[in-house]
């Protein structure tokens, strides 16, 4: 394998000073500009996934059903969720805090890997320079924290999950970074120091796979950092002994994707991509409804939807939609500027359209681009590699929402590291220091503005539907914020511009009828549970709803069929629905 440069002389520790104690006040750094610009979105509400994966999750409710369920796919998440709720139930501050402080550990991975990525400096003149590796690593680990793409991550409770696996990621791979660096220095595999770093990778890689399955292409991570790190762009030498070093990582992975992607339901069988298709095709063909559609009428709904059967190229379809994707992401990367929680970015329609084919082609050029670079500027074809390696699991074939923020978290690490050596490079110390300098101050600025933002719920909803007004979900996420305040009239206007966006969607109907009947108009709110039910024949919310309204309106027949409803649902809501019909003063 290639050797690791010696660090023996580093200038980084000046006299008096130790490496521990700069890499000390490092983490002070992050720690402290990490909690200013995270400390006013800790009360961000619930939003979408949080209410199914948390709120209403059974799971998280004891510690000791998410430690039995600890197997299952992103159980370790679900562990932590549990542990949240054991010691705060569902106060939203300690969820967030726990959130910010994995963003925190996982800037400073980044540091701690970045350290070791810049060559170090040659002099022992003891005085800090642009050219000690520790400072350009600090200035990675600090883009890595302050970026503005990264405030999803870390705002979106559930979005844990990301960040958390991110931060094993990171972990494992500097774990394997000790682990040569002690074969480097002489250690046998079975040397203490050794054996001590590299089981911590592998269990930091077990962790990051349980936290997310994304984490499967750690291997092909650990295998770029040998490559245009270690080596500097030439291939370990013996070749098997580096494949046999990694083959561990490489098992633990295979078994991961096995017991958790290739035996899952959901993302590439026939039922999965049954689920997709319906509410993708209906997404796409949003962007052509105008404004003023009318709602559709009760005759127009008879019947619910069936779920159509997705072409057979659904994959293709998808990844021809990440080449556009792809570049979108690139350029929040550089310039995040009109940031969007929710994109509801389409599907195409068309495979080879001209926008198609130059997204992908360029995309191409982009990776010749960096095997072009990978023995000139090792470090940036690291970054670009870094990108697509870890946007592999979910921006190629595996059919999810096709453009979503945290999904840039961990690629956020190797463009960090790219990012600033490329600055590094510049032959003027001063002006690639001053560039560094107003990079950070410009991300730190906006995402102090997008975190203000997130704090705000009802502004924060308004700006995803003002960027977004096609995707139904930002109009459902701005109803949710009105009705906390009890905004009712604009929960209904709200409710009746995102029906038309998705007719045949249940929810906006559900929730447009509660709106009604807290403004009194119970007679038109019976009217959308009715709908609701209609649409999805077993959401029980909807029958409840309506049996509700029934009762108010002294409409017993109605109240009892409700009632029969949820009772052959089984539904917990059955109990106080009865107790409701009693009140009117005949027992079912």
């Amino acid at each position: 394998m290639k050797t690791i440069p010696s660090r023996q002389c580093s200038t980084s520790e000046g006299p008096g000073i130790s490496g521990w104690q700069i890499d000390g006040l490092v983490f002070l750094v992050i720690a402290l500009l990490g909690s200013l610009l995270y400390c006013r979105t800790l009360q961000v509400p619930w939003l979408i996934d949080d209410i199914q994966n948390i709120v209403e999750n059974p799971v998280i409710r004891q510690v000791s059903t998410a430690w039995q369920n600890i197997g299952a796919p992103r159980g370790l998440a679900y562990l932590s969720f549990a542990l949240n709720y054991r010691f705060g139930e569902l106060n939203l501050i300690g969820y967030h805090l726990v959130n910010i402080a994995i963003h925190l550990l996982a800037s400073f991975s980044v540091y701690l890997i970045a350290k070791r990525a810049f060559p170090p400096t040659s002099s022992c003149n003891g005085r800090f320079t642009l050219d000690d590796a520790r400072i350009p690593a600090a200035c990675a680990g600090l883009f890595f924290l302050v970026h503005p793409l990264q405030t999803q991550a870390v705002n979106y409770i559930v979005q844990r999950m990301t960040s958390m696996s991110a931060l094993f990621f990171l972990l494992a791979l500097y774990g394997y970074i000790r682990a040569r660096e002690a074969r480097n220095a002489g250690a046998h595999l079975a040397a203490p120091t050794h054996a001590a770093w590299y089981l911590t990778a592998l269990a930091a890689a077990v962790c990051a796979l349980m936290s997310k399955q994304n984490a499967a292409v750690l291997p092909a991570a650990l295998f770029l950092f040998e490559w245009l790190v270690l080596g500097q762009g030439r291939l370990p030498r013996p070749f098997v002994r580096t494949a046999a070093y990694l083959l561990p990582f490489v098992l633990v992975s295979c078994l991961f994707i096995y017991l958790q992607v290739g035996m899952s339901d959901v993302l590439l069988k026939d039922a999965g991509l049954a689920e997709y298709w319906a509410r993708a095709e209906e997404r796409s063909a949003t962007g052509k409804i105008a404004p003023s559609a009318a709602m559709p009428l009760a005759a127009e709904l008879q019947q619910p939807r069936k779920v159509e059967k997705p072409p057979e190229n659904l994959q293709l379809i998808y990844q021809v939609t990440e080449f556009s994707v792809l570049w979108l992401y690139i350029r929040l990367l550089l310039l995040p500027d009109g940031q969007i929680f929710d994109y509801g970015y389409p599907l195409v329609g068309k495979l080879l359209t001209l926008q198609n084919v130059a997204a992908g082609a360029g995309l191409v050029l982009l990776l010749a681009a960096a095997f072009w670079l990978h023995r000139r500027k090792p470090l940036l074809a690291f970054g670009i590699f870094w990108f697509f390696v870890t946007l592999a699991v979910e921006s190629t074939i595996i059919p999810l929402d096709a453009a979503v923020e945290h999904r840039l978290y961990l690629p956020m690490a190797g463009v960090a590291i790219a990012l600033t050596a490329l600055v590094r490079s510049i032959p003027s110390r001063n002006m690639a220091l001053g560039l560094l300098l107003c990079a950070l101050l410009g991300y730190g600025t906006a995402t102090w503005q997008r975190n203000a933002l997130w704090a705000d719920p009802i502004a924060f909803a308004q700006d995803g539907v003002h960027k977004a007004p096609h995707n139904q979900r930002n109009h459902l996420t701005l109803a949710n914020a009105y009705a906390e305040k009890e905004l009712w009239p604009q929960v209904e206007d709200t409710l009746r511009k995102a029906i038309p966006l998705r007719p045949a969607y249940h929810i906006p109907y559900d929730n447009l009828g509660t709106a009604l009947f807290q403004q009194g108009k119970i007679r038109a709110a019976l009217q959308y549970f009715s709908l609701a039910a209609m649409l999805k024949p077993d959401y029980p919310n909807a029958y409840f709803n309506y049996g509700t309204a029934a009762v108010r309106l002294g409409n017993q027949p109605a109240a009892h069929w409700a009632l029969q409803r949820l009772r052959e649902l089984r539904s917990p809501l059955a109990g106080p629905l009865t107790g409701q019909i009693m009140s009117m003063g005949r027992t079912p």
